[in-house]
């Protein structure tokens, strides 16, 4: 047996007396009421939370002091703030007699406005978690893509170096046979002095040989100072493939601990939620 059903109408009058008491207590703004079956007996606003409500108005039928005497049940009621200016959560019980017969009812009124920020705030974190999570899963995969992509390059660039080198093992031959022409032509030039007049036309060949190889001999210093110069700039384009690779790797690292983190924070968030709902 419940105290209600052993003190019957005593308990209003006990009740009512004791509720001051027990809004001093409470750390959220709150109200109550008491009401017969029919109308209030008893009202109490808080601070901000006010139903303006007085003893001796009927009973709304909407209101959970009129639906938990209809049910026998506790009713509880989560109220927007249009209701009663700010978010309200209401508990209705019936007031039974000590025969167990319904001779009215008891409702609290408590402010929610704190749990409702929290949730409010528990749920704007939540959905900027998964977007911040969902932009690094995104980031770690383009910089794991990115590091793939500087890592083919990097091996592209040195195969570049090693045909180059291949190049200038073509040039020095070119420059060998360069050279040789040129001492050819001056061997013919010389014999072609001592064949006099006869030799004439030869020495216009030697001429042209020499000068073709004068010219083979430039062109291939040009060659290969164009080929160092490209080389030089390979290796150092290899040289920062290597630095952005490490860096890309870093990155997708460092990305992968921020998902992480902003997992934790979503779990973070859910167990705000659940305080939120507690209080």
């Amino acid at each position: 047996m419940n105290i209600i059903e052993k003190y019957g109408n005593d308990i209003i009058e006990s009740l009512v007396n004791a509720i001051p008491l027990i809004q001093s207590i409470l750390h959220m703004d709150s109200m109550f009421a008491v009401a017969d079956k029919e109308k209030f007996i008893y009202y109490l606003p808080g601070k901000i939370i006010d139903a303006k409500v007085s003893p001796g108005v009927p009973i709304p039928h909407e209101s959970g002091l009129y639906k938990c005497q209809q049910t026998g049940e506790k009713i509880s009621l989560n109220l927007p703030k249009e209701v009663y200016g700010i978010p309200t959560k209401t508990c209705s019980i019936p007031i039974k007699d000590k025969s167990g017969s319904i001779i009215g009812a008891f409702s609290l009124g408590l402010s929610i406005d704190t749990q409702q920020t929290l949730h409010e705030s528990a749920q704007t974190i939540a959905a900027t978690a998964e977007e911040i999570t969902a932009g690094m899963e995104e980031l770690s995969s383009s910089a794991v893509q990115l590091a793939r992509d500087l890592d083919l390059l990097q091996k592209s660039g040195e195969n570049i170096v090693v045909e180059i080198e291949k190049t200038s093992e073509i040039l020095q031959f070119v420059n060998q046979v360069a050279t040789s022409s040129n001492l050819l032509g001056l061997n013919a030039a010389i014999e072609a002095a001592r064949a006099g007049e006869q030799g004439r036309g030869f020495t216009v060949v030697a001429k042209e040989i020499r000068k073709m190889a004068d010219n083979s001999s430039k062109s291939v210093k040009d060659i290969k100072e164009i080929l160092q110069s490209i080389q030089n700039d390979i290796s150092n384009m290899v040289k920062t493939l290597l630095d952005t690779a490490q860096l890309g790797e870093n990155q997708a690292s460092v990305t992968e601990e921020i998902a992480a983190s902003m997992q934790q924070l979503t779990t973070i968030t859910v167990e705000i939620e659940r305080i939120a709902g507690i209080i």
